[in-house]
């Protein structure tokens, strides 16, 4: 009868402690089209908005699709429920860029130890040639194998922070569970 009572009782806790907060959410906007000369260095931004009831200890951006070398983010901010911000990205183009790239940009919000709310928006990138620099064939393919091989990392890292809480909540349930096996166990 015990053993039932604990088993019942840590079972309500963690159906409870799921339930605590409302769904986080985030909604991004920010310009979709954008035109930019190679070799040059241009700030934009995307407001971040909170949907969600509770705040989120940290929003940040994330780029997907593009070259690390040629974006820098630093900003991370605090952001409460019904709320929005705006965060900025830089993005640096090489001399011998040249073409379009579509490339995503997410906003994460983190609360307690991992990502919770997730938005992204997708943007198209037109590069225009520097002026005083010329490409050739060869450049482009070059550019084109780079970005390929960082567009697969990029894929590899957002999978994993995507599942991070669904295979952490697996974890501390199956420890959960072990734990009140293991007392029901040495008790009897």
């Amino acid at each position: 009868m015990r053993v039932t009572l604990l088993a019942f009782a840590c079972f309500t806790f963690f159906i409870t402690a799921s339930c605590a907060y409302a769904y986080p959410s985030l909604k991004i906007t920010t310009d979709t089209n954008l035109s930019q000369q190679a070799g040059t260095t241009t700030d934009y931004t995307a407001t971040v908005a909170n949907l969600g009831d509770g705040p989120l200890e940290e929003v940040y951006l994330t780029i997907s699709f593009l070259p690390s070398k040629w974006y820098s983010i630093n900003e991370k901010i605090f952001l409460q429920g019904g709320n929005s911000s705006v965060l900025h990205y830089t993005l640096s183009l090489p001399a011998d860029a040249e073409g379009s790239i579509k490339y995503n940009v997410t906003a994460n919000g983190v609360l307690g130890f991992g990502i919770v709310a997730q938005d992204k928006s997708e943007v198209a990138l037109k590069i225009t040639a520097a002026e005083q620099a010329t490409t050739t064939a060869a450049t482009t393919t070059v550019n084109t194998t780079t970005t390929q091989q960082g567009e697969n990392v990029q894929q590899g890292q957002d999978f994993l922070s995507n599942y991070k809480w669904i295979i952490v909540s697996i974890l501390i349930g199956l420890g959960a569970i072990f734990a009140m096996a293991a007392y029901a166990f040495w008790r009897d």
